[in-house]
């Protein structure tokens, strides 16, 4: 591997497990014994500094579906001739790497509420679906989602990169051919939101793009920015999140302009975050610690799919440890909650990996040999693959 790519491909494992640590983040939730919904963005007069750091948070994060997105679609047309034979062998490692772990992970979201259902009556459901009242159509949902999102509610990304994935050779064409049209077609639907029947949101289709426009036109992403250029790019984005976050404080909902600012405006900002991380991230990965957890890269896809519900089980648990609910500790549950999943989600691999490896491989779309390589030996220099190992540069599919 040349070693540009390599330094690109530490890039990506760093970008891909930081942001999916970001998920865990945004789909915290509200806080034990509040309604208040961080989503919605932070007013003065609903609580103190925890609730507003949860809404921070939660903006923050939004740009990382679209950034797991454009690095998916880069990835996608590596090394592609656009024949048929190409599609057909991405078609067949999606199949593997995406849909089938995406009904396994389904499966066992079911198979737990149920027997939450059973032992604890009156917990309530942790999924959408009444697991003992479903029809054909809310099993077919729940596993892979066509009308509603599935079971585990993080796979609706999964479910609209499967469906880009299949129009793949479409976009390609278009891309190839008439870029800035193609995407400023696809941007505007992204920007207005507009539906699209198959899809649950227009992000993963937009984003996917600017991806493969990336890769198929060889633009120079690997280092797209100077460092104080990448600095000054991240610390805009986190003053212009915060001033997300406070929106609801500072604008009123009746004023005309708040409806763009909240939605269109926070679409903008979700563009922005993704080149500012981006643009940070080959600097990050020539530090030690920016070096580790680019090695974690290869869980990305297997924490993305057990953050939740577990998150919301590690928050209970901590919520019942916790002798009250002040702000302080409100912020310590929060902390504690993402840190503790995402180790759990850690051991968890790790001991499916050593124990039942052929169900981690499954689990993971196919990652056992890469998770093996990343923990058994330090790199001894930033993005230096391992001569054994499998390259891991897909974020949420197999390496080819």
């Amino acid at each position: 591997m040349h070693s540009g790519d390599k330094l690109l491909s530490a890039q990506i494992d760093l970008m891909r497990f930081s942001v999916v640590v970001g998920l865990v983040f945004l789909h915290y939730g509200p806080f034990p014994g509040t309604t208040y919904d961080p989503f919605d963005g932070f007013r003065f007069e609903q609580g103190g500094l925890s609730l507003f750091v949860n809404s921070y948070f939660v903006f923050f994060f939004y740009s990382a579906v679209p950034l797991l997105s454009a690095i998916s679609g880069y990835l996608f047309f590596k090394e592609s001739d656009y024949s048929l034979g190409f599609y057909k062998k991405r078609y067949r490692s999606r199949v593997r790497s995406i849909f089938l772990p995406m009904v396994s992970w389904n499966a066992i979201a079911l198979l737990l509420s149920a027997v939450v259902a059973l032992t604890l009556p009156l917990s309530g459901r942790i999924i959408a679906y009444d697991v003992f009242n479903l029809t054909f159509m809310d099993l077919v949902n729940a596993l892979v989602g066509v009308t509603q999102r599935p079971a585990d509610f993080q796979f609706w990304f999964l479910h609209d990169l499967l469906l880009t994935v299949l129009i793949s050779p479409v976009l390609a064409f278009c891309i190839r051919r008439a870029p800035m049209v193609s995407l400023g077609c696809l941007a505007v639907i992204w920007l207005v939101n507009l539906p699209l029947i198959i899809f649950f949101r227009p992000d993963v289709l937009f984003f996917f793009s600017v991806g493969a426009a990336a890769r198929i036109h060889h633009w120079p992403i690997a280092n797209i920015a100077s460092r104080r250029t990448a600095i000054v790019l991240l610390i805009t984005y986190a003053v212009l999140v915060a001033l997300r976050a406070l929106a609801p404080t500072i604008i009123s909902d009746e004023m005309p302009m708040a409806r763009v600012i909240t939605g269109m405006g926070s679409r903008i900002l979700r563009l922005y975050g993704v080149v500012a991380l981006w643009s940070l991230a080959p600097f990050l990965v020539q530090t030690t610690l920016g070096m580790r957890i680019a090695k974690l890269g290869v869980i990305a896809f297997f924490l993305h799919a057990i953050h939740w519900p577990l998150n919301q089980l590690v928050k209970a648990g901590f919520d019942s440890l916790l002798p009250t609910r002040s702000d302080a500790l409100l912020l310590v549950n929060y902390f504690a909650t993402t840190c503790l999943t995402v180790l759990l989600a850690i051991a968890v691999a790790r001991f499916l990996n050593s124990y039942v490896p052929w169900l981690f491989d499954h689990l993971s779309g196919g990652r056992s040999n890469a998770l093996n390589s990343s923990f058994s030996r330090a790199s001894t220099s930033v993005g230096v693959s391992q001569p054994d190992a499998e390259p891991t540069q897909e974020l949420l599919t197999k390496p080819q």
